[in-house]
């Protein structure tokens, strides 16, 4: 990225973070030849944003298909043809939940469309031309869209031009979170969409409730008390520590956040499979949703002030659910290839310690999921009008400062330090925050040297109040905290100059 010397709009870590998570979404591999796509895009255009996934899509169909070179020529057959077509067969692909086909079949299908459009031309060196460019690829006697993005995007080109197919995805959006996506990029004013995706969000979230009559209420996390364990005041210290000895250079953050396992690219169809489990579609369901209002910019500020109010509480609540799930798991346990594995006697005495942990990791987890589905500075007006110190649920107000915080949007240091002021009385949230700042430091360092103290000093504050001191002998170990960390920093930056 650095050698390309792109006008970014957004910081460094910013955008390189935005670049990995699209296109793992979007199922591209980050290759040097997809890269160097997506850079000459920044270069052509300094104000191009990777989410806005439409034009990346776009951009990407454009230069494989070589519309720019003239490939296609204004002959019988062009570009536009080509995206018609492409179009047609991605919506009989989906319609038949087929994704890889027989070239007989796909033959078959072109025909019908040419016929019907009155264009006689070589199906077969169509179909040869669409897999030599990178559109197909082909396994034994069958073929496949050789990227899942080339099937969401030439599915959402079909969804413009036909209501019949908009009708077919629409009805159960959950199954089709790309070509949502992708639609509302292409159709950013389209209310309709969003409308019936509010309604399908309502009736899932209505079954959900009724299938599972004891789930906890939003309110109860106010009041949710973790397990008792000491040890967990020695790993709040290692947190801060490492992140205000100022010793972590990039390649020590990319190999924190880098947890992949990198595998051979090998054939893998590609799926838009039904949920059997209700719990499975509320949550693809809101995260489709999440998506769908991200990319309709164009819809009325009231429309989206309502439709983030209901999503951001419904992923709060997301927060209390997988902490029922969690708490389940290590009651009861779970069986594995037949295999009862039994947490307490895998944990033992350190359960206490497992389960603090991951309780105080989920609503990072969830921050995560939020920031991928809805992180746009285009809503910073509606996250804006949040009051971190307000009077709505914690969690709620912790899942919109956050979003806020990772979209580094003006005066977050701000907001996010009344928002932490606010909680001091609330163990978990001051121990969920103190995860999650370390997550969005590591990812989003931040330039401005003040603010990058103002940020670590903010960490030291959380770590004592996590502590559960109060008065003056908090005011006590947070000056002594703040001294230890100028200490380990000068340490650090000698260790530095004298390597």
């Amino acid at each position: 990225m650095r050698s390309w010397k792109l006008p970014l709009r957004a910081s460094e870590d910013v955008t390189l973070d935005q670049v990995i998570t699209r296109f793992r979404e979007l199922g591209i591999p980050l290759t040097p030849v997809y890269l160097t796509l997506l850079f000459s895009l920044y270069e052509q255009d300094p104000s191009f944003r990777p989410t806005n996934t439409p034009s990346l899509v776009e951009n990407f169909v454009e230069k494989v298909l070589g519309k720019s070179s003239g490939s296609f020529g204004r002959g019988s057959f062009d570009y536009k043809n080509s995206v018609s077509l492409l179009a047609y067969l991605a919506e009989r692909m989906i319609v038949g939940d087929s994704y890889t086909v027989e070239y007989s079949t796909l033959y078959q299908w072109a025909d019908e469309y040419l016929k019907a459009i009155d264009l006689p031309e070589d199906i077969h060196a169509l179909v040869t031309r669409f897999t030599k460019s990178g559109i197909f690829s082909s396994v034994s006697n069958s073929v496949y869209f050789k990227h899942d993005m080339f099937l969401a995007y030439f599915a959402a080109q079909r969804m413009i031009s036909s209501q019949n197919f908009f009708n077919v995805i629409a009805s159960c959006a959950y199954r089709f979170p790309q070509e949502a996506d992708i639609f509302c990029g292409l159709m950013r004013f389209d209310n309709n969409i969003i409308t019936i995706l509010g309604t399908q969000f309502a009736d899932v979230d209505r079954r959900l409730k009724e299938q599972f009559t004891l789930l906890p209420s939003l309110d109860s996390l106010e009041e949710f008390e973790l397990p008792n364990d000491e040890s967990i005041e020695a790993m709040f210290s290692a947190v801060t520590d490492q992140l205000t000895s100022k010793a972590m250079n990039e390649s020590d953050r990319d190999k924190m956040l880098d947890h992949e396992v990198k595998k051979p690219v090998v054939y893998k169809p590609l799926r838009r499979p039904e949920s059997k489990l209700v719990a499975l579609e509320w949550f693809k369901t809101l995260r489709t949703y999440s998506i769908v209002l991200k990319n309709l910019e164009e819809i009325g500020a009231d429309q989206k002030e309502l439709h983030m109010a209901v999503i951001i509480e419904a992923w709060a609540r997301a927060i209390v659910y997988l902490i029922v799930i969690v708490r389940m798991v290590f009651d009861e346990g779970i069986e594995v290839g037949g295999v009862n594995i039994n947490f307490n006697k895998v944990f033992g005495e350190r359960k206490p310690f497992v389960l603090r942990c991951l309780f105080i990791s989920l609503p990072m987890i969830v921050s995560g999921y939020l920031r991928t589905d809805l992180g746009t500075e285009k809503l910073r007006k509606v996250l804006g009008n949040t009051d971190p110190a307000g009077n709505e649920s914690v969690a709620i107000r912790f899942l919109n400062e956050m979003l806020y915080l990772d979209l580094r949007l003006p005066d977050f240091m701000q907001r996010t330090k009344k928002f932490a002021g606010s909680i001091r009385e609330k163990r978990y949230f001051v121990e969920s925050l103190l995860v999650k700042l370390q997550d969005s430091y590591i990812r989003f360092p931040l330039e401005d040297e003040s603010s990058d103290v103002e940020y670590r000093g903010l960490l030291a504050q959380l770590t004592v109040d996590a502590s559960g001191k109060r008065g003056t002998e908090r005011d006590k170990a947070i000056s002594r905290r703040m001294q230890e960390m100028k200490k380990k920093q000068l340490v650090a930056k000698l260790k530095g100059e004298s390597g």
